[in-house]
């Protein structure tokens, strides 16, 4: 039998999604009007399956027209057609109009550099807005629980994400296309999603990928999520409420931003400066987001408060999106950013031969071979008619024998991995953890052989490459240099 939810005021499963859709909760829904028609996500699993028969249920007594979609991502082979047979089964036995999408992901994954997951994210929506344009349909009805905003909350909070992050799944969201996002039985932990299909004899089919840890969330929850039930059994329903809390406190402070945002002077660098950390994130990100979709990390915030610091006429910082911040009339303002197309330009793929190598982007990178008699006898400074202009700037010794092939430098690339102290690391992320300049990223040299990444120099090396004992074996030294005149 499902659990009563008496604390939010509802007394069944019908009662539930009447009390969503209808109630304070669905707040931007309400504004207009009860939906003409409503989309929802429909895996086959009991989340959708659970979702799409409360759907069901209340539509047929409010005269709301029902719509399914279901994605078969190309991952999971014939389990995946099992599951799509699935879901056109029950919508052709309930009268439910159902939308199909066959994809690719891993072949999409691949070509975009994104995650498996993220790729899978980004077709899902894709064809879900495409279907809620092409029919009219204002609201999609996705089957997000208590249990999932706990593991996406533990997995921000890894991640050391901002308040922003930290409140969790909401309820009700704008999508970017128009329409919204509404998640019905988010107040819903698993067990109680379970108890009604039990209760109701819901058919549903099960992923296996769902026990696969190598899929982060999956590793959530097979370790995470059992150890706070220990500590508290209403973990999930103990989040919701951190969460609910956590987005008023971000709604009361958002205003605040948007309110100064309308003052005159409001990008003048010394009104800037003095705003509190929480309203000068939210304004720096507003303004921001007025020129790209692109979405800020704390350390692009750094960048600017760094940049308004400074206060120097014409200072400038790049950001994502190909925009900068520059400092202009003591006024922060934001343009596009030409120094990136420069340097993405400056580091494309260059092979490297010994001795000296120009590779653009305002780097040199040498290299030297050596054995067990020779030491490397590169010296601080590289000397250019009567100027130094060249310093150094890392240094590596790679055993002879590790190298694969040929060596050649390029810029970073989407998807970017290095096998480095037995673990497989974002390149990316070593290099915002290292505080490389964001300007300087896609511009910061890469040193590869035939098998891939083999050196980020200063960062990372690959497993394998180097070894203590300097003395035994053959070696090239890698060293990098820093044009001092070409950095900005």
């Amino acid at each position: 039998m499902a659990k009563e939810k008496s604390t939010h005021g509802f007394t069944s499963p019908s009662v539930i999604l009447s009390g969503f859709l209808c109630g304070k909760e669905a707040h931007g829904i309400g504004a207009h009007g009860m939906p003409s028609s409503l989309l929802v996500a429909y895996s086959g699993g009991a989340d959708s399956s659970c979702l799409l028969y409360l759907l069901k249920d209340w539509c047929d007594k409010t005269g709301v027209e029902l719509f399914a979609a279901h994605v078969n991502h190309g991952i999971r082979g014939d389990e995946a057609l099992r599951d799509r047979d699935h879901c056109v089964s029950v919508c052709k036995k309930e009268g439910i109009k159902l939308f199909v999408l066959d994809a690719d992901v891993p072949r999409i994954a691949k070509e975009t550099g994104k995650s498996i997951e993220g790729a899978a994210r980004d077709v899902r929506y894709d064809f879900f807005a495409r279907v809620m344009a092409e029919n009219d349909i204002p609201v999609l009805c996705t089957a997000h629980n208590a249990d999932d905003n706990l593991e996406t909350l533990l997995f921000r909070l890894a991640r050391g994400s901002a308040a922003r992050g930290l409140c969790g799944i909401p309820p009700v969201r704008e999508l970017e296309g128009g329409g919204f996002a509404v998640r019905p039985i988010i107040s819903l932990t698993k067990d109680e999603i379970l108890d009604i299909c039990e209760e109701k004899s819901i058919e549903y089919v099960y992923d296996s990928t769902n026990a696969d840890t190598a899929y982060t969330r999956n590793s959530i929850r097979a370790t995470a999520m059992p150890v706070l039930r220990e500590i508290n059994p209403e973990a999930a329903e103990a989040a919701l409420r951190f969460c609910e809390n956590l987005r008023a406190d971000c709604a009361y402070l958002d205003k605040i931003a948007e309110n100064y945002l309308k003052k005159e002077g409001a990008r003048h660098i010394g009104a800037l400066a003095s705003l509190e950390k929480p309203i000068f994130t939210r304004v720096i990100t507003s303004l921001y987001a007025m020129h790209s979709g692109e979405m800020l990390e704390s350390i692009h915030i750094e960048a600017v408060a760094a940049l308004i610091r400074e206060g120097r006429e014409g200072a400038s910082v790049s950001l994502p999106g190909r925009l900068k911040a520059e400092i202009a009339s003591n006024e922060l303002v934001f343009s596009a950013d030409s120094r990136e197309s420069k340097e993405r330009e400056a580091l494309a793929k260059k092979e490297l031969l010994f001795g000296d190598n120009f590779i653009g982007g305002g780097y040199i990178i040498r290299l030297e071979y050596l054995n067990s008699t020779v030491s490397s006898q590169t010296t601080p400074d590289i000397q250019t008619g009567k100027e130094n202009i060249y310093k150094l700037f890392t240094q590596a010794e790679i055993l002879s024998d590790k190298i694969k092939g040929s060596l050649f430098a390029r810029g970073r690339l989407a998807g970017d991995t290095i096998r480095t102290s037995g673990m497989t690391k974002d390149v990316r992320k070593l290099l915002s953890e290292r505080k490389i300049p964001i300007n300087k990223r896609d511009s910061y040299p890469i040193i590869c052989d035939d098998e891939g990444i083999l050196l980020i120099p200063g960062i990372a090396v690959r497993d394998g490459a180097i070894q203590k004992n300097k003395n035994c074996s053959e070696r090239v030294c890698i060293t990098l240099f820093e044009d001092e005149t070409e950095r900005h």
